[in-house]
């Protein structure tokens, strides 16, 4: 287990341990406030599709932006030098800006609660099977980046107040689940506005100092790096040629599929609020992972040995003392509105889309189920938490999955479809994409894990996006479409999801 540094002791580590109990018990008491107000499925998922300019900035800010952009990719960035930005370039730039500016506006038009939701009943008819395996692979990347905040959490348990590590997992795994259990998404959005706003000063604060120990040069940092380890500043020095395209494609198409993307759409209000809100939280974003991740850079060369937890050994050991107990709170808003925000999301997946895609139980047994849903999940994230190697590898490992198996029908999906007709037109065949979608799963699944499969192609994104695009073709031109444009066939009781 990577170590960030000594401890804190005396006043200022009983300090920091009042300032966790007290924000933990407050998550707790929103999560509470907020679950005697919830009384339906659209209330708890999309908290009514109800969400405004101020609150939508701060919980799309805060659900992009958490323990993998600020401690994962400067992690990164400290063991494997400038191969890492290649992963940065495809999710935190590109990802981001194409979402932000073409799809959110199109997703805030609907009142879905899922991503699958969509891809199933828009695109594929409402077909149960589809909108369940890709109920699965939301829910997949969901938990899998729920699982990273809480070993984010952890870290930062165990690294400023020398608690042991499982533990420390334990604790916060335990916190999130309980509070997101009880509130869902008003519970959610809640605490992303204060944990938002946390976030903006904790990373003022990173840059502000980290610039001052790179001496604002970025020369210096070159050199110095080379002194330490010539590879970190040579392209493909630590990762190769296919591991790096890999990684760029798995935070391209990982992004334009991250359910909580596709969340944060549904819940806007409206398409004109969604695209400022998205505009301003991804330009923040890409800006400020940029500079935090240079800044794993910068651990490195102070400290050769730091690795997954650059970010938190520079606050402990490079950041003045007084200083501490703020970034502590502000590392715990950006941990804890991400956290709680995937969470969420996989329990709607695994409910709505995997348990009751029919929506056949009544909204008191649905609440409850999901209820149960988030502490299974919860569950799986810590399992995660604990088994993958790093932050960002269990990050991407769920964008995998999620890219591979949904955009390729995305993509195809809206191409085929007659967009001028209320009810359900399309010239691609559901059988198709039942196929394609679960052979994509199973290879993206395969190629990740497997590490002779993982050696041949660099990760799994690219043999999953190929094996669900090539299959779902293929299969389309031996199965007829289900209801062909021009065709007479229609989907019973197909009810249009636009609200605009």
């Amino acid at each position: 287990m990577s170590y960030a540094g000594k401890a804190l002791s005396g006043a200022g580590l009983y300090f920091v341990i009042a300032i966790v109990i007290v924000y933990l018990c407050f998550c707790l008491w929103i999560g509470a406030r907020s679950d005697k107000k919830t009384e339906t499925v659209k209330e708890y998922f999309i908290a009514n599709k109800s969400i405004g300019m101020f609150f939508l900035f701060f919980t799309c800010w805060g659900s992009f932006c958490g323990a993998g952009n600020f401690i994962g990719f400067a992690g990164s960035a400290a063991q494997n030098g400038i191969d890492a930005y290649w992963a940065y370039l495809g999710d935190a730039v590109l990802g981001y800006v194409v979402f932000s500016w073409l799809i959110a506006p199109h997703l805030a038009k609907f009142d879905y609660f899922t991503m699958p939701q969509y891809i199933a009943h828009r695109l594929c008819g409402n077909d149960t099977y589809v909108r369940r395996i890709g109920g699965l692979a939301a829910a997949l990347c969901n938990i899998a980046i729920s699982g990273i905040q809480m070993r984010g959490l952890a870290y930062l348990l165990n690294s400023f107040c020398g608690l042991n590590y499982y533990l420390s997992l334990f604790v916060a795994a335990g916190v999130l689940i309980v509070y997101t259990a009880m509130g869902g998404m008003s519970a959610v959005v809640q605490t992303d506005a204060i944990q938002g706003i946390l976030q903006v000063i904790g990373t003022v604060l990173m840059i502000c100092f980290g610039v001052g120990l790179m001496h604002c040069d970025i020369g210096w940092l070159t050199s110095s790096l080379r002194e330490v380890d010539a590879s970190l500043v040579t392209p493909f020095g630590h990762l190769s040629v296919r591991a790096c395209i890999s990684a760029f494609l798995t935070g391209f198409f990982g992004d334009l599929c991250n359910p909580i993307m596709w969340n944060r759409a549904f819940i806007a209000k409206d398409s004109k609020t969604a695209s400022k809100c998205f505009k301003i939280a991804t330009i923040l974003g890409i800006v400020s992972t940029g500079i935090i991740m240079t800044f794993g850079l910068v651990a490195k060369v102070y400290n050769p040995e730091v690795a997954d937890q650059a970010t938190y050994w520079l606050v402990l050991n490079k950041m003045p003392y007084f200083m501490v107990p703020l970034m502590t709170l502000c590392f715990m808003g950006a941990i804890m509105s991400t956290a709680d925000t995937h969470l969420n999301a996989g329990v709607a997946n695994v409910v709505c889309d995997v348990i009751d895609p029919e929506e056949k139980m009544s909204v008191e047994k649905t609440l409850k189920v999901s209820k149960a849903a988030c502490y299974i999940c919860g569950g799986i994230g810590l399992l995660g938490a604990a088994v993958f190697p790093s932050i960002l590898t269990l990050s991407f490992f769920g964008l995998t999955v999620a890219g591979a198996t949904v955009f390729p029908i995305f993509v195809i999906g809206n191409l085929k479809r007659d967009k001028n007709d209320k009810e359900f037109r399309s010239n691609l065949s559901i059988h198709a994409v039942r196929i394609g979608m679960t052979v994509g799963a199973a290879v993206a699944v395969l190629f990740d894990l497997v590490p002779s499969l993982s050696a041949i192609a660099g990760g799994g994104i690219l043999p999953g996006l190929v094996c669900t695009t090539v299959v779902t073709l293929i299969c389309n031109q031996i199965f007829k479409p289900e209801y062909p444009i021009g065709g007479t066939e229609t989907v019973a009781n197909y009810e249009n999801h636009m609200v605009e």
